[in-house]
Order: structure tokens, then C-alpha cells, then sequence
């Protein structure tokens, strides 16, 4: 793969843009910059994340050139909310040693929840998401604190103790939702994602999240917001 610069980052965001739904999130790291490297063949596009696990995003919309893309991409190893129907083609003849799929889910109708608001989180309160975090790892502390500082993130406080929250992950996905056990179905989750959701219209972004395909309450719940699935994806790492 290539270094980025403003010339490939223009000719990528030119191909994306034909579908900015499905697309969104590689669209939200190229305009945020949190891209190193990048490839495109035809419609065919990778990008790499500035992140030390150097996940890799992949767009195309014919299997053919895909195909003839994967010369180009042959080194890389770990990817990231792939199309799943892309995961054998992308992996060639090497083993793929994990995979999770996920369901992809955007709330397309532009339309905000009357709704109150709910404050930010604060940089206090990063142990506390990263310790209930599914994914938490060496690299996800900093993460976490990144996240906090330059996303967009919601918490429900009852006096100074965070009982629920949610925060956008460095692809714009709404993400890291999680509520105390012991305050669980009061509605506290629905509220501030909700709140998420208005303030990414508000910034005039495509709130979306990946929901793991068995997490049937999740899956329910962003359904009953009216979010729809317009893919299945899969994170993935090739030996």
C-alpha cells in the first residue's frame, strides 16, 4: 500500500462518495485523517488506519475487480467491518486465524428525537468504559482517552456516578454502549443514544453502528429506533 497524500485521499473520496451510506465510515477516517496508507485499483479501495493494530478498510463493488485488487494488498493482515461476503476472496489461500460478523445498521431518516440532553464524558471516565469494554487490550486505554477527547460521546449520570453511556469510535460508528447491570431496562440506554444520534445529525453525519449478528438485544434496540442493516461485515485477521 501506498502513503496517503491529498491526491490519492481526493481520488478515494471521489469513488466512496457513489455510495456514502455504505461507505460512511471509510469516509469519516479519510476526512478525519486517521488514514497512513492507501490503494486503489479501478473502484477498488484500502485504507489503513494510523492505529499501532493497522487495521485495514476495504470498498468495492464487483467481484472481478476485487479480485485483482488482492495482489495490493496481499502483506496486509488484520481487517476491519469488511463486506463478509469479500472475507474468503480477501483471504485468498491463507488461513483466517478469527472473524467476527457483524450487522451494519444506519438511521437513515435524517429526522432528530425530541429528546433532552445529556452531558459529554470526561477524560475521568475513561477506566471505567475501557474496563467494561468487550475489546479491551494493551492499546485500548489510549484508545478509550482518545475517543473521549475527540468524539462524540454521551453519558447518563445519576449525582457523579456514570450508570450508562455510549461514544463514536474513530470511524464515526456509534459504539462502546454500555449500562451498570444493576441499572439495566429503565430506558437510561435508549435516552442518551437517542441523544448520540441528534447530535450526529446536528454535525451532519451519518449516525450508524455495528451490532454483533447474536446480540439479539442490541440488534433490537437499534431497530427500534428505526436504524435499518444495510450489510454484514466482518473484522478479521489472516495469518
Amino acid at each position: 500500500m501506498q502513503i496517503i497524500n491529498s491526491k490519492l485521499k481526493e481520488k478515494a473520496l471521489k469513488i466512496l462518495y457513489k455510495d456514502k451510506i455504505l461507505n460512511c465510515a471509510m469516509i469519516n477516517l479519510l476526512n478525519d485523517n486517521k488514514i497512513s496508507e492507501i490503494e486503489i485499483y479501478k473502484n477498488c479501495v484500502a485504507i489503513k488506519q494510523n492505529r499501532s493494530e493497522g487495521w485495514v478498510h476495504l470498498s468495492a463493488n464487483d467481484i472481478n475487480e476485487l479480485k485483482d485488487f488482492i495482489p495490493f494488498i496481499k502483506n496486509e493482515k488484520y481487517f476491519a467491518a469488511t463486506n463478509t461476503e469479500f472475507v474468503n476472496i480477501i483471504a485468498n489461500n491463507k488461513k483466517i486465524i478469527w472473524q467476527e460478523n457483524c450487522y451494519k445498521l444506519a438511521y437513515l431518516e435524517n429526522k432528530a428525537f425530541t429528546i433532552k440532553k445529556y452531558p459529554p464524558l470526561t477524560i475521568s471516565n475513561t477506566n471505567i468504559v475501557n474496563d467494561f469494554w468487550p475489546y479491551k487490550s494493551e492499546y485500548s486505554l489510549d484508545y478509550v482517552k482518545t475517543r473521549i477527547k475527540d468524539g462524540e460521546s454521551v453519558g447518563y449520570f445519576i449525582g457523579d456516578k456514570l450508570i450508562s453511556w455510549i461514544i463514536t469510535q474513530d470511524d464515526g460508528a456509534m459504539g462502546f454502549f454500555h449500562t451498570l447491570k444493576s441499572y439495566r431496562r429503565k430506558g437510561y440506554g435508549e435516552k442518551i443514544t437517542k441523544y448520540l444520534i441528534n447530535k450526529l445529525i446536528e454535525n451532519k453525519k451519518i449516525p450508524f453502528v455495528y451490532v454483533i449478528i447474536k446480540n439479539k438485544n442490541s440488534l433490537s434496540l437499534t431497530q427500534k429506533l428505526n436504524f435499518k442493516i444495510i450489510g454484514k461485515v466482518s473484522w478479521f485477521e489472516l495469518s
